[in-house]
């Protein structure tokens, strides 16, 4: 914002120099309060629109894309041994995770996605850990390091995490056999809640 500054007459320099030492106690204008007025009005407004969106929990809100049809991808795995394509996955339950190395909370809900993959992966469901936002040989270490035991694959340019608008991983897509998203998860992901979640999916085959 720019700001322009209001004419004063010269005043004479206090004895130490310094021009903003002045004499007497000399008559503050009008435009000058209103100018400060203005800010401090603006300052408070911004403050209560910070408060009000800080008392809002972001993930209080229905994500715009559940129940919408879950944009296609294929990416290569980490190792280059395959390529896994959304499209191909139609009929089976699908978790779409995307993390990242320099995420802490990604290492938080590995126990939780571990468990998942050694309960459903045999059957019918399908976990894929997207890495995002991240160097290459990082994401393989970490990979490595967490001995992360279904497919993970590479987001060269974020494409994919863009189609699905992520933006802070961790961040998890639940996707029925019929290619819909049935739930999204922003932060570590709740065991027993997308247990019950996957359970319920495979009981009705959607």
């Amino acid at each position: 914002m720019s700001s322009t500054s209001d004419a004063h007459p010269a005043s004479s320099p206090s004895p130490s120099g310094h021009p903003s030492s002045l004499r007497g106690g000399g008559r503050r204008t009008g435009p000058r309060w209103g100018a400060i007025g203005a800010i401090v009005a603006a300052v408070a407004a911004v403050a209560a629109v910070s408060a009000f969106g800080l008392s809002r929990d972001p993930t209080s809100y229905t994500p715009v894309m559940v129940g919408k049809q879950a944009p296609d991808f294929h990416a290569q795995t980490l190792d280059g041994s395959q390529t896994i394509r959304m499209g191909d996955l139609r009929g089976q339950v699908v978790l779409l995770n995307f993390w990242s190395s320099w995420c802490s909370s990604c290492v938080t809900e590995h126990a939780a996605l571990s468990r998942a993959w050694t309960r459903f992966g045999d059957r019918g469901v399908v976990i894929v850990g997207m890495d995002f936002d991240d160097a290459h040989s990082a994401a393989t270490a970490f990979a490595e390091r967490l001995g992360i035991a279904y497919p993970v694959v590479g987001d060269p340019g974020d494409r994919t995490a863009l189609a699905y608008g992520v933006t802070n991983p961790p961040e998890t897509f639940l996707i029925g056999a019929d290619g819909r998203i049935q739930s999204k998860w922003i932060g570590p992901v709740p065991y027993d809640e997308l247990s019950s979640q996957v359970e319920t999916l495979l009981g009705t085959g959607r």
